[in-house]
């Protein structure tokens, strides 16, 4: 996993805010799909996903205020904006927000009357701790209903977490020692079976996920986490003082993503590229339709858990013939209308009360999401309104 030195990293900051540096980077992200011509909206870019319309007529409506995150850069669209998502969904049912910035000083001013707040998040931990205080303080002292919470922030970009959650939940999770304890942590491989995957507790894409083939390469990773620690995704942190060790599934050909948020159930499959054992971060995503076993595992963490949106990671073990948890996060990668394929079709999952099925189109995520917030919201109030929700199909 590379990462950056502080030098390198302040060369590179010194160089970005450059009019060559500025240029260079909107025209590269521009090439890699990443940002789009300034004068197009998400529904020139992909016109074949419908509105979320809310169907109740609505005689009260929540404050709403969004953090918004960049949506422009150097005459471009940024195409991983979310906030462009949200305001599609609001300007379609008529409902008005307010964006705030919650880095100011008078964040709290900006947020205390609001009834929902949507968070601008991210995986750094400088930001997480800052996001974590400042939603603990409007959900506890002001009653805001926040997207992430301060709870799932808790866990969010944090391995360890998830997997004392998992566990206390009582779902069977990949075999894992998680412990930050050195004498514990020697004795564990010094007993191993190889090999097995080490992972750092905070990464995406497969970073700082690594399979342990011998006892010396394990000693290694156990000397240098309660030493000077691992590299992290960022300059100004470690990895240190834990391990975490997880089964390796031998012969597993994917792994499985299923996202639930609401009544909507979503997701895909991941490839392994070649020989590698990782799938996440490799791109190859298999969108067929997912066993029902492993949905009825995601249906019931997801309940317990309690989250706006959760989303469930499996590998099927053929030696016990079981979906095994690997990990779960209330936050993933959702720059991409989502959808499954059936019969050439674009399909997604809904849960009813007759069961779990299939329904025909795609839709964005970040829709859904505030949609249950809102719904979150008149529960909250005890009101005898029990929102409804259908998809239209642009004009």
């Amino acid at each position: 996993m590379k990462r950056e030195t502080y030098i390198e990293r302040y060369i590179k900051g010194i160089l970005r805010e450059t009019q060559i540096g500025k240029y260079y980077r909107a025209k590269k992200r521009f090439k890699l799909g990443k940002m789009f011509p300034k004068g197009k909206t998400i529904d020139d870019l992909f016109p074949e996903v419908p509105n979320l319309k809310i169907v109740n007529d609505l005689s009260k409506i929540p404050k709403i205020g969004i953090h918004a995150d960049a949506t422009e850069y150097e005459g471009y669209g940024v195409l991983g904006s979310y906030y462009l998502r949200y305001k599609r969904f609001l300007e379609y049912n008529n409902i008005s927000h307010t964006v705030i910035d919650l880095s100011k000083s008078n964040w709290l001013e900006q947020t205390k009357n609001l009834d929902i707040l949507v968070v601008a998040y991210t995986s750094e931990p400088s930001r997480l701790n800052e996001l974590q205080a400042k939603t603990c303080i409007l959900e506890n002292q002001y009653g805001v209903i926040c997207y992430p919470s301060c709870k799932d922030m808790w866990s969010y970009e944090d391995k360890n977490r998830v997997y004392y959650l998992v566990k206390e939940h009582g779902f069977e999770h990949a075999e894992t020692f998680v412990s930050n304890n050195r004498e514990e942590a020697i004795s564990y491989v010094n007993n191993a079976e190889y090999p097995f995957v080490s992972k750092i507790k905070t990464g995406s894409c497969s970073r700082g996920v690594e399979l342990v083939k011998n006892k010396k390469r394990a000693l290694q990773i156990v000397k240098q986490n309660f030493g000077v620690g691992r590299r992290a995704l960022w300059t100004y942190s470690f990895e240190k003082d834990y391990v975490y060790f997880q089964e390796f599934i031998e012969g597993a050909e994917y792994d499985l993503r299923i996202f639930i948020v609401g009544d909507i159930i979503g997701g895909y499959k991941r490839r392994m590229k070649g020989d590698d054992f990782r799938a996440s971060g490799a791109g190859i995503l298999d969108r067929s339709l997912f066993p029902e076993e492993a949905i009825a595992i995601a249906l019931k963490l997801k309940e317990k858990w309690d989250t706006t949106i959760l989303a469930v990671d499996f590998v099927y073990c053929k030696k016990t013939k079981k979906y095994k948890i690997i990990e779960a996060s209330i936050s993933f990668g959702l720059d991409y209308p989502e959808y499954l394929e059936n019969d050439g079709k674009r399909v997604f999952y809904v849960k009813t009360q007759e069961g779990v099925e299939l329904r025909d189109g795609c839709f964005w995520v970040q829709e859904f999401i505030l949609f249950e917030l809102i719904k979150k919201w008149f529960e909250k109030n005890e009101s005898s309104i029990c929102l409804q929700w259908e998809l239209v199909k642009n004009d």
